[in-house]
């Protein structure tokens, strides 16, 4: 039944994904299933098959997805959107202990043995994937261009279109506006976090091309910035006069 689940939802996304994530996803599953084949054999001496390989792996991710459910469940829940510290090491423990389970109900191998085989297989398809994903790397179109480059387009747009928008904001914590760059062809986002006096602390610019996606639409506090694929953060220091912002309503 899991197997079953597992193909159709392959298949699903194979309908909708491009070919070469497609293959890319293939390409890692099925050397995560030798790995966890040859470990399982090799760590615990357990006569793992093919089918028992498959549908470890299968059981595995099927656990983390519902880990995962359990998770954003519990967030809606307690209102809780931002784990730190320990919360983030709990969490980060759960879908660790979910993978593995997926391992030691599969096989029969002990909890130890599964652990190991689930960092192997960890590690092999984070490998696989970084290959994959190295020639759309390289034909980022943002790695094309310089901080500099990128501080003076910053520059330019903060002048012409993001203090008349951020004055009309005031005192929102947040202000944001896309800009492009028309000589690449390249979209970026800005993303400015203004303090509760009106001054402009940070600016992040978030590139936004087919490979490079922009994984924080919104900034919700300040510990969460800067976001993973974040290019360039540029300090800055805007003042915005609240007298004045008041006259502008």
């Amino acid at each position: 039944m899991v197997l079953l689940l597992f193909i159709l939802a392959f298949l699903f996304f194979a309908f909708i994904a491009p070919l070469q994530t497609t293959v890319g996803l293939a390409a890692a599953f099925l050397l995560v299933v030798i790995t966890v084949r040859v470990t399982a054999r090799k760590v615990s001496g357990a006569p793992a098959s093919w089918s028992d390989a498959l549908r470890a792996v299968c059981l595995s991710f099927l656990l983390v997805l519902l880990a995962g459910v359990l998770v954003f469940k519990f967030s809606s829940f307690t209102g809780i959107r931002h784990f730190s510290g320990l919360g983030l090491v709990l969490l980060l423990g759960v879908f660790l202990l979910a993978y593995v389970l997926g391992f030691t109900l599969s096989l029969g191998i002990s909890l130890g043995a599964s652990l190991l085989v689930a960092l192997l297989a960890a590690v092999v398809s984070t490998g696989v994937v970084w290959v994959l994903r190295a020639p759309a790397r390289a034909a980022d179109p943002v790695a094309k261009l310089s901080p500099e480059h990128i501080q003076r387009s910053t520059a330019d747009y903060m002048s012409r279109k993001m203090m008349p928008i951020l004055a009309q904001e005031f005192p929102r914590i947040e202000a944001q506006c896309p800009v492009g760059d028309a000589d690449l062809g390249v979209q970026f986002k800005l993303v400015g976090a203004m303090q509760a006096d009106g001054r402009l602390s940070q600016l992040a610019v978030h590139p936004r091309t087919p490979y490079s996606a922009c994984v924080a639409d919104h900034i919700e506090r300040m510990p969460s910035w800067p976001a993973p694929d974040c290019r360039c953060i540029l300090p800055v220091a805007l003042n915005f006069s609240a007298t004045k912002t008041s006259d502008r309503r």
